[in-house]
């Protein structure tokens, strides 16, 4: 197992900037960064030291249209062949995020150089071995350029040191959804046959005409988006209902032939929950 350092731009925010992190790998191939030194603003930075360190950046660029600022990245396609995509679940030890924040990186090679452009035609694309970063600030716009020298290497990720800490090297307390969006275990809930017999019980109370939603708390309610009591999603019998509404008819045919486990998760970005797992 290697020990892996990493020179990481954080470009999903107003003030880029530099960090160095140790790398180390989860039992599900998920990364753990431990910070090892601030470097500084990317406008402070007159060179970019990745001799012993690969170069890395994070997925999402920045956006600001109320602010009118934004950071758009173009990768060469050189560096887009080499780069390794990883989800990154815990970051230790650094002051500007919470303890447990997920995010994407993606890691590139050693051997970068930095570079500040004065002047950029913002219809030139990078070279094959390129990364181009435009930070724009109302009227404002500053050119980045980043290089790779020719003896560069790429890391070997499936080699990584395992992380030691049991609580986070097997992370149970982070999936994801999609690349970007990430849940937490504690925020997964679970829909059963035996769940949809009990609502089918609680049924026999509702006017056939009122629009109602069934809900993991074992009530049935007419506001779908209240989280606390986890309203079953809409994507898992939204297309069942054509032109029919949710009503007690509705429920009685679909609750009657619910045949699967279904776990969804809740989140401040998914109130009305997503579903994760269907069986």
């Amino acid at each position: 197992m290697h020990k892996t350092p990493i020179i990481l731009i954080k470009k999903n925010r107003k003030e880029m900037y530099v960090s160095k992190y140790m790398v180390r790998r989860t039992n599900g191939g998920q990364l753990v960064l431990d910070l090892i030194k601030y470097m500084g603003n990317l406008h402070t930075l007159s060179r970019l030291n990745t001799e012993e360190a690969y170069f890395a950046i994070t997925d999402i660029d920045y956006y600001s249209e109320e602010a009118n600022e934004s950071v758009t990245t173009k990768i060469g396609e050189g560096f887009k062949q080499i780069g390794q995509t990883k989800n990154v679940v815990v970051t230790l030890n650094d002051k500007d995020r919470m303890r447990y924040s997920p995010y994407t990186i993606t890691i590139f090679c050693n051997n970068v150089y930095f570079q500040r452009l004065e002047e950029y035609n913002a219809n030139f694309e990078p070279s094959e071995d390129e990364i181009i970063m435009q930070f724009r600030s109302g009227e404002e716009t500053e050119y980045f350029k980043f290089g790779k020298k020719n003896r560069a290497s790429v890391p070997d990720l499936s080699n990584l040191i395992l992380e030691r800490n049991t609580y986070y090297a097997s992370v149970q307390n982070v999936g994801w959804f999609d690349r970007y969006n990430y849940y937490k275990v504690g925020q997964v809930f679970n829909f059963t046959v035996q769940w949809a017999k009990e609502m089918l019980t609680k049924l026999r109370d509702i006017d056939n005409e009122d629009i109602v939603y069934p809900t993991l708390s074992g009530e049935w309610i007419v506001d779908k988006t209240d989280r606390e009591k986890k309203v079953l999603p809409r994507e898992l019998y939204g297309k069942e209902l054509t032109e029919k509404a949710p009503t007690k008819i509705f429920w009685e045919w679909y609750l009657s032939v619910f045949d699967a486990d279904v776990s969804v998760a809740y989140s401040q970005k998914f109130p009305e929950g997503r579903v994760i797992w269907n069986k």
